[in-house]
């Protein structure tokens, strides 16, 4: 001890244990120094301190058959003189930094068990008051062991920031947990909060990087595997900011042999309402003959805006996952959606349908068809929509039922179906076609080729207000290039029609040719 007109200066070290029944608890070192000085230039004192105490402790051991263990070190430094202080021992000197602050510093393990079963806690912990708030940073390690299998590990980081403008804090902890035999969990486990309202770059020493806020943020990124056949690899993030909560996910499923599924989603709630999406995609190919490849989309908007979200990029023809991409949603909408292709030996069927509901009525689209490869496709094409005017309430449909031609050795078929129906005053528009208003129609056309045998035409049903009508479109039979009948015409349910029908005859021998033809309408 030193002391002179100014104050005095403490120094002590040296070696400590404790006994119980004759046994030592706990044994360690300790190190340490405390100045008070008088800095008033008047009679009346004004004391500042400096000082530091170091004390390394340690207990037990596994190996010595009590089940536990621990060691540490603990360092406390206090400085109210805004200036850097320097202690010696022996031939070891103790630096204090300038500052106005209290630190706390603690390292060290600890361990329960045995060798090979037990439970390990390791790691650090920073605490400072002082002159830019409270800080805490912490680093440690977790590890279960049974058995000699590690059960669990863990490693976390973090620093917090406490001050008059608010909170910040950045942790992130990588965990590892289960057995690959069973059902395993790895990944990083992050949270973010930062209330100060400005960007916060570093807390103490660590590096943060936190955007300003006001927000809390808690994501995970890692895989979970299953019976070490299922691999589910993704990101999920939770979100507080300002008036609205967010939950943001991303993750990929592989389904080896079979394949592979994507799915993405995204939820926002706040006072004006809730909207989001949940897309589900993937290509599963193991099943021999048989593949499925394709998306899953299902849209949600509550607000009385437009809004934005997350989908799945997806390859049209391969349906494979390509990343996510954003997408606008109406308001007050729900979408449901699903497009992909099932393929069956030589076979495919592919296409989508989608459905919407919103505020004002309900709709639905579909497009799809069937290759049959040498034999043709065929296709079906339309929608439906239940909506209203206001007050008035309408319906309108369109079916495109069609073949491409069909060959069956000398047999070809090639033809369509095509429903309109539109109860509105006004036209509609459904899957890019429009349906003029006040429409019920049906259209037929068919083209049939047997050798060289032909009958092709087409023929129309409608019905309006005034009337009810059939109509024949240029109905053709063709009897080996020889002989041509023709029929054209509508009947209406108001008494007229119109019907004409024409027949021509043709023999052709090189000079010499007949030819005739008669035509009636009526």
């Amino acid at each position: 001890m030193v002391a002179n007109a100014t104050g005095f200066e403490v120094s002590v070290a040296g070696a400590f244990k404790a006994q119980l029944l004759g046994q030592i608890i706990f044994s360690g070192q300790a190190t340490g120094a405390l100045s008070v000085i008088d800095i008033s230039t008047t009679a009346t004192p004004i004391y500042v301190i400096a000082g530091f105490l170091n004390i390394t402790v340690g207990a037990g051991a596994v190996s010595s058959g009590n089940g536990f263990g621990f060691n540490a070190t603990f360092y406390l430094a206090v400085n109210t003189t805004n200036q850097a202080k320097t202690y010696t021992f022996n031939s070891t000197s103790q630096t204090l930094e300038a500052g106005i602050y209290v630190r706390l510093y603690a390292t060290g393990d600890l361990w329960l068990g045995t060798a090979t079963t037990g439970f390990k806690l390791g790691g650090s912990i920073y605490l400072e008051m002082g002159t830019a708030g409270l800080i805490i940073s912490v680093a440690g390690t977790l590890n279960l062991q049974v058995g000699g299998a590690n059960i669990l590990n863990l490693n976390a980081t973090g620093s917090l920031l406490i001050n008059l403008n608010g909170i910040a804090a950045k942790f992130t902890v990588s965990l590892g947990v289960g057995s690959p035999l069973l059902v395993s969990l790895t990944g990083t486990l992050t949270l973010e909060v930062n209330t100060t309202g400005a960007a916060i770059t570093k807390i103490g020493a660590n590096t943060v990087n936190l955007a300003a806020g006001p927000y809390l943020k808690l994501s995970f990124s890692g895989v979970l595997e299953l019976l070490s056949i299922l691999d589910l690899n993704g990101t999920a993030t939770f979100m507080f900011e300002g008036n609205t909560l967010s939950l943001v996910i991303a993750a990929t499923a592989d389904l080896s042999p079979l394949g592979s599924l994507g799915a993405t989603g995204s939820l926002f709630i706040s006072s004006a309402g809730i909207w989001g999406s949940l897309s589900l995609a993937g290509n599963l190919s193991g099943f021999g003959v048989v593949s499925l490849s394709g998306s899953f989309r299902l849209a949600i908007n509550t607000t009385s805006s437009a809004k934005t979200v997350k989908m799945l990029s997806v390859d049209p023809n391969s349906g494979a996952v390509t990343g996510t991409v954003d997408e606008s949603i109406a308001k007050q909408t729900v979408i449901l959606s699903f497009g992909g292709a099932l393929k069956v030996g030589f076979f495919t069927i592919e296409g989508g349908a989608k459905m919407t509901l919103s505020s004002t009525g309900f709709s639905i689209e579909f497009d799809a068809s069937l290759d049959l490869k040498l034999f043709g496709r065929l296709s079906v094409k339309g929608g439906a929509i239940i909506a209203s005017d206001g007050t008035t309430p309408y319906f309108a449909l369109y079916l495109n039922l069609g073949a491409s031609t069909l060959e069956m050795g000398l047999v070809q078929l090639k033809g369509s179906f095509i429903l309109e129906l539109n109860t509105r005053s006004t036209s509609v528009t459904i899957a890019g076609q429009t349906i003029a208003a006040s429409t019920f129609s049906v259209t037929i056309a068919l083209k049939l080729k047997i050798w060289i045998f032909e009958a092709a035409g087409s023929a129309t049903i409608t019905a309006n207000a005034s009337y009810f009508e059939i109509r024949i479109n240029n109905f053709s039979v063709n009897f080996f290039n020889i002989f041509n009948i023709t029929v054209s015409g509508y009947i209406r349910s108001n008494g007229e029609f119109s019907l004409t029908g024409s027949a021509s005859f043709e023999l052709n021998f090189g000079p010499v040719y007949f030819r005739a033809a008669v035509s009636y309408t009526h």
